[in-house]
């Protein structure tokens, strides 16, 4: 088993590397847009695999990805930094149930926020979109594993094998943040492969520790992310219905966040980039990231086209 996270946090880093000693064979961390890390090089069993920028979600996945393969892994475990198995042996139980299963390519544990309101817990596709299977304000706890076949996964943790990400060419780096995971899916669920959600395994993720719950920049690349999703894997006439259903989701959004420009301002972006093909730039930790408006964006400071 092949072990990763995204490094955007010290604390939080520490706290996961903490719950998973003697848990893991190989641990890797993916720094992607950090410059605290160097304690890390004093715990000799983790390897450190630095960016060097931000680099977006989807490209530091398929980092980990390049590297699995390098070290002849089958199988790869991703898990956000701000994320934490609730037991030491969640992470042996998603290990073995993936073993079982020869035909599952991509799974995801139950993921709660520290509130118990839940994060995921399942999905499936009604005519391309996504309704919840589980709608409650708070978790339903299951004793036993077991595996719901699901239309999308979480990137906040993930296990997935090496060979079937690598015969759909990994995560889209077109996405930077959101959705990029659902497109991941809907590609393998093309090519016949399946996605599980696994019960009885929990993981807490502290919500939006690495991108601010009610930002600008968070608003903004999930509508973003929907648009971009719609574009590239809709056909014709579903893709315009979706759009409007978004614009209306959003409106309604924009109308009952009075109290957050910031969220407003977020909304709007993602309208003029998704809708008006314009161009929107922002300044995140020194660096200028670029969107255009024809799904690309463009790491400036870096100067890296993604």
């Amino acid at each position: 088993m092949f072990f990763t996270i995204d490094f955007f946090n010290r604390d939080a880093t520490q706290r996961l590397i903490n719950s998973l000693d003697g848990v893991i064979d190989e641990f890797w961390v993916i720094v992607n847009d950090s410059d605290s890390y160097n304690y890390l090089s004093l715990v000799t069993e983790i390897h450190i695999e630095v960016i060097g920028y931000n680099s977006g979600f989807a490209y530091a996945c398929n980092r980990a990805l390049l590297l699995a393969k390098r070290n002849n892994r089958k199988y790869i475990v991703q898990i956000n930094n701000d994320a934490f198995f609730r037991e030491s042996m969640g992470l042996k139980k998603l290990n073995r149930i993936m073993f079982q299963e020869n035909d599952l390519a991509i799974a995801s544990p139950s993921v709660i926020l520290e509130t118990n309101d839940i994060e995921f817990a399942g999905s499936h596709w009604i005519s391309g979109f996504w309704l919840c299977i589980i709608k409650t304000n708070k978790y339903i706890h299951y004793d036993t594993c077991s595996i719901r076949q699901t239309s999308f996964i979480t990137g906040a943790c993930f296990i997935a094998s090496v060979e079937a990400l690598q015969n759909v060419d990994g995560f889209d780096c077109d996405y930077f943040a959101y959705r990029e995971e659902h497109d991941l899916v809907f590609r393998l669920r093309q090519k016949g492969l399946k996605a599980g959600y696994i019960t009885g395994i929990e993981v807490t993720h502290t919500q939006s520790l690495t991108s601010n719950n009610y930002s600008e920049l968070k608003s903004f690349l999930l509508f973003r992310g929907q648009g971009l999703f719609a574009k590239k894997n809709y056909p014709f006439l579903l893709r315009h219905f979706y759009f409007v259903f978004l614009i209306v989701k959003q409106s309604i959004k924009f109308i009952v966040s009075t109290n957050n420009r910031k969220l407003r301002s977020g909304i709007i972006k993602g309208f003029l980039n998704c809708f008006l093909n314009r161009t929107i730039e922002f300044d995140i930790h020194e660096e200028k990231l670029i969107f255009s408006g024809n799904g690309k964006w463009y790491n400036e400071s870096a100067k890296k086209l993604h």
